[in-house]
Order: C-alpha cells, then sequence, then structure tokens
C-alpha cells in the first residue's frame, strides 16, 4: 500500500473545529510525524486549517470557512500564532 500524500480535505463547521482543536495535542500525527498541536493551524485568510496524517502516512485537511469565529474563540482566545503559507496582504 502506498500512502496519499495528495491529500483529502474535508470541511468543518465552527464547533467540531473548536471542538478538534482544543482536543489537542493527542495521537493525530502531522505530515512531519510530530504530534498534531494547536500551533499547527494553518491560516488561510478564507479559511483555518489542521494538516495530518493517519497511522498509514496517508494526508488529510480539516478546513473550517467560518473565519472570524475560529479567530476569535480559537485562536485568539488560546493565544496561537498560526502558520502561514504566505505574507499576509494587508
Amino acid at each position: 500500500m502506498v500512502p496519499q500524500t495528495q491529500g483529502i480535505a474535508f470541511n468543518l463547521d465552527a464547533d467540531a473545529f473548536i471542538t478538534f482543536g482544543r482536543s489537542l495535542p493527542g495521537a493525530i500525527r502531522d505530515p512531519s510525524g510530530q504530534p498534531l498541536e494547536l500551533h499547527h493551524i494553518v491560516d488561510f485568510d478564507l479559511c483555518w486549517a489542521f494538516n495530518l496524517t493517519d497511522p498509514w502516512g496517508n494526508h488529510y485537511e480539516l478546513n473550517c470557512y467560518e473565519y472570524e469565529r475560529i479567530r476569535r474563540e480559537l485562536v485568539e482566545a488560546r493565544n496561537v500564532e498560526p502558520q502561514r503559507y504566505w505574507p499576509r496582504g494587508d
């Protein structure tokens, strides 16, 4: 079996995304094999994401497009510095 590295993305509502973020860290790993933690959250400007892998190395992404709610209730509330893949354009 060859791990799927292209990944599959799932869209979550804010309640599920916040619950998932608050449950970290746990047994879930990020793509580098390290435990997934809240500070691994990615800010895509329009949505938030967590990148993770399953025990077989398949890649997944959890997304939430309720941007402002996640910013307020998860990122700012937990004083998290999110990851960004490019500079903010403001």
